[in-house]
């Protein structure tokens, strides 16, 4: 009898783990099935929040776009690039002249494409500007466009310019080519057509942005700065990196996560200052800054981050955020066609008033 009932008590015993670990594990199914409905809960909202242009550029990247980390070489990612671009470009009639120039600095000659209008101010403003492309892919045609249109509409001289890129060139090559280049307009004004006192800025996007950031700390004196979606911590730490870093947004996480390995190879360049320039020393004594931002963009919160810091520091900063767009909008304009205007005339009119402006940084 006595065994009988051990037996009997043994079965109970285990009749009962067993009960707590099915509990367990459903509750543990549960919480899964909870936290992913409400994954794909948000995910659904975020999409709802996008702009009609970005909506169909997301419906055309499901159809028939291939992310960067797929492709079989550097070579096809950036033959993709390169036709996504030349696709949404327009085919606007620019009035004036466009010369291909080379600037010889110690590394390699850059080539560069200078746009100045037929009506052009007496004294001219001078746009240089870097492409966007992760610094590996992308490269002049990415912002011709977009540089006509600003061009003939703040009556400025552009300089387009062919920084060298990664892995070839990995940092900090198209930094050293951004300083060099500046460098030399800043020198060379009348070869562009300039005046030797013509106001010098820089712009750029998304990686080009990041390049512009650090000559505006570097090279002197330079009368404003447009950064369009920059990247200014290679380290990610910003909200909007998780918020916007799925693969519906286009800029996902892990083509973030491989231009940077293209770029950086070094893991403790992350915090190099001429990398991520939110590690400068001083914000205080540079150029104002115009901020172009796309709301539904993994790199949204870099220039939320860097803007406060630049005001913090006394620099003169603006930002205009657009509502419901992905990252790469701008230079995309045959794409975003009501929205590439409206960011093109925020660029003018910051070239207008700080390009007639004596008070360069």
């Amino acid at each position: 009898m006595v065994l009988i009932r051990r037996t009997w008590m043994l079965l109970h015993f285990w009749k009962q783990i067993h009960s707590v670990h099915s509990t367990l594990h459903l509750q543990r199914h549960s919480v899964a099935a909870a936290a992913a409905a409400s994954l794909l809960s948000q995910g659904i909202r975020k999409m709802s929040q996008l702009h009609p242009e970005s909506a169909e550029m997301v419906k055309m990247f499901k159809i028939g776009g291939v992310p960067y980390p797929s492709c079989a070489s550097i070579d096809e990612a950036r033959y993709l690039s390169r036709k996504t671009c030349e696709k949404f470009q327009l085919q606007e009639e620019f009035k004036g002249t466009i010369t291909e120039m080379s600037v010889d600095t110690p590394a390699a000659a850059i080539p560069v494409t200078v746009y100045k209008p037929e009506q052009c101010d007496e004294n001219p403003a001078v746009f240089v500007y870097f492409h966007g492309g992760g610094w590996t892919v992308g490269s002049r045609v990415n912002a011709d466009s977009s540089l006509k249109y600003i061009s003939s509409r703040a009556r400025c001289i552009a300089v387009n310019v062919e920084y060298r890129l990664a892995p070839e060139h990995p940092f900090p090559a198209c930094m050293d080519d951004g300083n060099h280049v500046t460098s030399w307009v800043l020198k060379n004004r009348l070869m562009i057509g300039a005046t030797e006192s013509s106001p010098v800025g820089i712009g750029g996007d998304s990686a080009g942005g990041s390049i512009a950031a650090v000559v505006a700390h570097e090279v002197k004196p330079l009368a404003f700065q447009v950064l369009v979606y920059p990247n200014i911590d290679l380290t990610y730490p910003y909200p909007s990196y998780k918020e916007f870093g799925a693969a519906e947004f286009i800029l996902s996480e892990e083509t973030i996560q491989w231009f940077r390995s293209q770029y950086l190879p070094n893991e403790k360049d992350r915090i190099h200052p001429r990398a991520s320039v939110v590690h400068q020393p001083s914000f205080s004594n540079l150029p104002p800054a115009l901020f172009i931002v796309a709301e539904c963009d993994a790199l949204r919160d870099d220039s939320y981050e860097y803007e406060k810091m630049l005001r913090a520091a006394g620099t003169p900063a603006e930002l205009v955020l657009f509502k419901g767009l992905l990252h790469g909008f701008f230079h995309l304009p045959g794409h975003y066609l009501e929205n590439c205007p409206l960011a093109y005339d925020h660029v003018v009119r910051f070239i207008q008033r700080h390009g007639r402006s004596s008070s360069a940084r």
